[in-house]
């Protein structure tokens, strides 16, 4: 089992733990089928994480391989949040304020803060001082982008017809292809 973090923003890990937050949306890797999500149709993903793509309406065989950056179905997710220096050897999850040790249970000494600022971000975070983690259950879905706002209406839509329930009207410009991660807490 391979073990990968992703980064969990705002009060994203507090939903984790809570069980109120079950799964995640990211488009990273799938950068080419998103620049005409409507030309590709998905197939599969293999073993390895690998999804296969096949373009529409094309004679030759064009196929696009997306290699899933957080692993394949059942490996490990370890969630990265923003800690905060705290005292006496401790950091603090900035989200809830509980306590970690530094260097992780048993491992304090000779270890210290090493950052220059009393905030550590996300992206920064160590292994060991990971308070969840997750098993992946990946998949790929495509969905439709939200209107932000009746502004966001287009007329060259007008023929197709605006739906106003929070939705553009479906337009393949519209449709993004995602990975789409269920998880279990380990």
């Amino acid at each position: 089992m391979k073990y990968t973090g992703i980064i969990m923003s705002g009060d994203h890990p507090l939903k984790i733990l809570n069980g109120t937050k079950t799964m995640t949306r990211r488009t990273y890797g799938l950068e080419k089928v998103n620049r005409e999500p409507d030309a590709w149709e998905f197939k599969r993903i293999n073993n390895g994480g690998i999804a296969l793509f096949w373009r529409k309406n094309v004679m030759e065989e064009d196929i696009a391989l997306c290699k899933c950056p957080y692993g394949q179905v059942g490996d490990g997710l370890w969630v990265r949040e923003t800690l905060v220096k705290g005292s006496d050897g401790y950091a603090i999850y900035a989200v809830d304020s509980e306590q970690v040790l530094i260097g992780g249970a048993g491992i304090s000494e000779g270890v210290s803060w090493e950052w220059s600022k009393t905030k550590l971000p996300s992206i920064h975070m160590l292994r060991w001082a990971s308070r969840i983690t997750l098993e992946n259950g990946a998949r790929i879905d495509v969905i439709q982008a939200p209107a932000k706002t009746a502004d966001d209406y287009n007329p060259k839509w007008a023929k197709v017809g605006p739906k106003w329930n929070n939705y553009k009207t479906i337009l393949p410009e519209d449709l993004i292809w995602h990975w789409d991660w269920d998880f279990i807490m380990l």
